[in-house]
């Protein structure tokens, strides 16, 4: 598994990890405006991780290019 892969999962990983901890207490506190803002960023940088690892997968290079 190249490099780059590795980095991007490991990266995915450690942000599920905090989104889990982090729905845990907004899931006691449903009107944490700031819980759920949290929750949308975590969200989109676990997003953004695996677009890098869908287009590395298509392109079939560990840089992407």
């Amino acid at each position: 598994m190249p490099a780059l892969t590795r980095d991007w999962q490991g990266k995915r990983k450690d942000l599920r990890g905090l989104r889990e901890a982090l729905h845990a207490e907004f899931e006691k506190s449903p009107d944490d405006l700031s819980l759920a803002l949290k929750l949308k960023a975590i969200d989109d940088e676990i997003a953004e991780c695996t677009e890098h690892l869908v287009q590395e997968k298509r392109l079939g290079s560990p840089g992407g290019s």
